[in-house]
């Protein structure tokens, strides 16, 4: 029987979640935060001497850019954690549902193996959603070759 991980993730938090092939039931595992997707650009940008946190002179990242590398950062993060579970053998299928920006930058950044395991990718926000609702949320949108076993959507 094949393990999926399920990640329901926004720009600033992901839900790690592992269930049997049915996805009857998904237990939660972990946790990823980055608070940092949700400050606003000024605080970025610069910190209280007018420095920009990377080392150079304030200023040089703004608006959209400085959250746009945030996200990349957070969903960098998210794929390296994704690497190693399927390094250790922890899932063979993997289930994405985030929002459509993050989802775009979090799957540029999956390895070639890992992408590989996805059986579905959902550019929706369930970020919110109670986990007792996911399990069933997430089953009934699945396509019909993720894996599961017949009959099970």
């Amino acid at each position: 029987m094949s393990t999926h991980w399920i990640v329901i993730a926004d720009s600033a938090r992901a839900r790690l979640f592992q269930s049997d092939a049915s996805l009857d039931a998904m237990e939660h595992m972990e946790t990823l935060h980055h608070p940092e997707s949700r400050q606003k650009s000024g605080q970025l940008v610069s910190d209280n001497s007018g420095r920009d946190r990377r080392g150079g002179s304030g200023g040089t990242l703004s608006g959209p850019s400085a959250h746009d590398h945030e996200l990349d950062v957070f969903s960098r993060e998210l794929a390296e954690t994704l690497e190693k579970g399927f390094d250790a053998h922890r899932f063979e299928r993997l289930v994405l549902a985030a929002p459509a920006n993050f989802l775009g930058k979090l799957r540029g950044h999956l390895s070639t193996r890992v992408a590989g395991a996805v059986v579905a990718s959902m550019p929706k926000d369930y970020s919110r959603l109670p986990s007792q609702q996911l399990a069933e949320l997430i089953r009934s949108q699945l396509p019909d070759d993720a894996g599961l076993p017949s009959g099970v959507h």
